[in-house]
C-alpha cells in the first residue's frame, strides 16, 4: 500500500467538505453541452444493477381529412385516434472509485500547504476524466456511421468527408454541439489545400490558434478519441480514427446520491487514515432525441 509523505496535509473531515465544494462545478465531455451531467442518479444503485431509462413513443404525423360533408355513406370523416405509450432503454450501473492513504506524521508535518484543495481538485479532475472517457465509449457505440477506412491506409478524411458524415442526420441537424478528433487527424486537416494550393484554415494558422470549428461545429481536439491499428481486424496494419459527431445532451452522465462521499477509516496500528471516494454511474447514449428518429452521435470512420 502506498503512503503519503510529509508533503501532505489531510484532515478527513475537512477533506470531505473540500470534495463537495469541488464536484459542484464538475462538467463532462468538455463543458460542450454533448453530454447531461447530474448527481441526481440512484440513491441505492449498486454496480451491476440494470436500470430503465424511460421515453414517450411518438403518436405519429398530423392526419388530413376529407370534406366534412356526408359523402353518402353516412360517416363523416374522422380522426384515428392514437395512443400515447412509453418506451424505455436499459443501461448498466458502473461502480469506480479512489483511495488515498495518509499518515499523521505526513498530517502534522506539512501544516505550511493546502492539501485540501488539491486534493479535492484531483479528485474532482478525476471524476471529469473518468465522465470523459466513458461517455466517449459511449458515444462510440452509435450505428449511425460513415466509414471511408481503407485496409491499404488510404482512406484520408478531408472537409467533404465531414461533411458527409453530418448528413447522416438527414434533415435532422439541428442542435450540433460538438466534434471531437484526434490530434493526428486536426493536423491533417490544418494542413489540406484548397484549389489554389493555400490551406483551407489559412486565417487560422496565420492567427496561430488551433481551429474553433469545423462547418460552424465547435471542435475539441482529443487523443482519447479512438486510434488503433488493425481496425478491421482482418490482418492490415492500417491505423483507423473515429471522429465523433455529437449533438446536445445525446449522452447522459449520472452518479448516485449527490456529492460523493468521501468514506475513513484509521489504521491504529500504522497511525494512518485511508480516505476513499465511491461513485456509482451511468454513462449513456439515448438512442433518439426527442422531435428526431435518429440517435444523436455519428460517427466517422477514417484513416
Amino acid at each position: 500500500m502506498a503512503h503519503t509523505i510529509r508533503s501532505d496535509l489531510i484532515v478527513p473531515e475537512v477533506l470531505a467538505d473540500a470534495i463537495a465544494g469541488e464536484f459542484a462545478g464538475m462538467k463532462a465531455l468538455y463543458g460542450s453541452g454533448a453530454a447531461f451531467v447530474t448527481a441526481q442518479g440512484w440513491p441505492d444503485a449498486r454496480g451491476g444493477d440494470r436500470i430503465k431509462i424511460p421515453y414517450f413513443a411518438t403518436i405519429g404525423e398530423y392526419e388530413d381529412l376529407d370534406s366534412d360533408e356526408d359523402d353518402g355513406s353516412g360517416d363523416l370523416p374522422a380522426l384515428t385516434p392514437a395512443k400515447l405509450s412509453m418506451t424505455s432503454e436499459t443501461a448498466t450501473v458502473a461502480h469506480s472509485g479512489k483511495a488515498v492513504e495518509i499518515t499523521e506524521w505526513a498530517r502534522i508535518a506539512a501544516m505550511y500547504a493546502d492539501p485540501y484543495a488539491e486534493m479535492a481538485r484531483q479528485l474532482r479532475v478525476g471524476l471529469e476524466r473518468l465522465a470523459d472517457a466513458k461517455l466517449l465509449a459511449a458515444a462510440s457505440t452509435t450505428t449511425l456511421t460513415h466509414s471511408i477506412y481503407q485496409e491499404d491506409g488510404s482512406g484520408t478524411p478531408s472537409w467533404a468527408d465531414v461533411l458527409e458524415a453530418r448528413f447522416k442526420w438527414g434533415d435532422e441537424q439541428d442542435d450540433i454541439a460538438l466534434i471531437v478528433m484526434h490530434s493526428d487527424v486536426a493536423l491533417r486537416l490544418l494542413k489540406e489545400l484548397d484549389g489554389n494550393n493555400r490551406p483551407i484554415w489559412d486565417n487560422v494558422l496565420r492567427s496561430g490558434q488551433i481551429p474553433a470549428e469545423i462547418l460552424g461545429i465547435p471542435v475539441k481536439i482529443s487523443d482519447r478519441a479512438t486510434k488503433k491499428a488493425d481496425y478491421a481486424e482482418t490482418g492490415s496494419s492500417a491505423t483507423g480514427y473515429e471522429t465523433l459527431l455529437i449533438k446536445r445532451n445525446a449522452l447522459a452522465f449520472w452518479f448516485s446520491g449527490g456529492q460523493p462521499e468521501v468514506q475513513t477509516d484509521k489504521d491504529i496500528l500504522t497511525d494512518s487514515v485511508v480516505a476513499a471516494i465511491h461513485v456509482y454511474y451511468v454513462a449513456h447514449r439515448y438512442s433518439r432525441l426527442a422531435g428526431t428518429t435518429k440517435t444523436g452521435v455519428v460517427k466517422f470512420i477514417h484513416n
